[in-house]
């Protein structure tokens, strides 16, 4: 397979010349979403191992014209398959980055949602939790860069990772909040319509992106319903875009004859929750924050 396509530039590669990485091949008899959760996605939907150097794995990059301006690792919400977590990848890109996707698998409606209230009891049981921990991990123990981006479930699943890795570095080679702190200035968090409203953890750089009409956002997440509750907490010093957008160009014979395909974003996805709503108001990380502050 030919991971330098379109989609990547010799110019932005990011990746290591020659590091090993290894499309990982789906086991006879198994269900490929399901055995993609926790893994990461390359080019054309490539499936790399879990444990494959981040630095090694090809990038999908913007076929618009931008430049990468950011490297981040794309954390997918609920019900989105691995080809549509592609998709929203390249979407991404086309923003302004280059882009390895970790997927979390979608086993339909009713079990994504239950895998979320676990996730919000901080009983999470996820695939993605663990690389998510090591990736945090070794940008706090070594100094790496870090850039971090969650829709839905997956900004609920980076703020899970980002507590357990406070905990566990508490109680090993890190010796204080303070000293954690230092270590993961290195690091970068971005959500789009978050499942997860409780970012306490100090040192990342986090920035928001809200929906005012996502129920989402505001019921579950970073919005201004858990705000006035004081159950949200966007972590120290966070940036944050609100806007309010209702998506009305929606072709409903499209999603209807899609939905059995799962190849289509769902309805509220398409109205006021999905990627594309929140990827039409993202800019790079670093201009985000100016914009807040000017």
């Amino acid at each position: 397979m030919d991971f330098h396509s379109p989609n990547t530039s010799p110019q932005g590669d990011r990746s290591a010349p020659g590091s090993p990485f290894e499309e990982v091949k789906v086991p006879r008899d198994t269900a490929r979403e399901l055995f993609a959760d926790g893994h990461f996605v390359a080019p054309a939907t490539a499936l790399i191992a879990p444990l494959t150097p981040l630095a090694s794995i090809p990038r999908v990059f913007p076929n618009n014209g931008r430049a990468a301006v950011d490297d981040v690792v794309y954390v997918n919400g609920i019900m989105t398959p691995l080809e549509l977590h592609f998709e929203d990848m390249q979407k991404l890109a086309n923003t302004g980055a280059s882009v390895v996707g970790l997927h979390n698998s979608t086993g339909g409606q009713t079990k994504d949602l239950w895998n979320c209230l676990k996730d919000k009891l901080l009983q999470s049981d996820s695939k993605v939790v663990p690389v998510l921990i090591r990736l945090l991990e070794e940008a706090a123990l070594g100094g790496t860069p870090l850039h971090l981006v969650g829709h839905s479930r997956g900004g609920l699943l980076i703020e899970v990772a980002c507590i357990q890795v406070r905990d566990r570095l508490l109680r090993g080679p890190v010796s204080s909040e303070d000293e954690l702190s230092e270590r993961l200035q290195h690091v970068k968090i971005e959500t789009l319509g978050s499942g997860g409203a409780r970012f306490p953890v100090r040192g990342p750089r986090y920035f928001h992106y809200i929906n005012e009409l996502d129920p989402v956002a505001q019921f579950f997440g970073t919005g201004a319903i858990q705000k006035v509750l004081r159950s949200a907490h966007l972590g120290e010093g966070a940036g944050s875009f609100t806007f309010r957008d209702f998506q009305r160009t929606i072709n409903f014979d499209d999603l209807l004859a899609n939905i059995p395909k799962k190849k289509k974003p769902g309805l509220m996805d398409q109205l006021v929750h999905g990627p594309a709503v929140y990827l039409a108001q993202r800019i790079p990380f670093e201009e985000a924050v100016v914009r807040q502050q000017s």
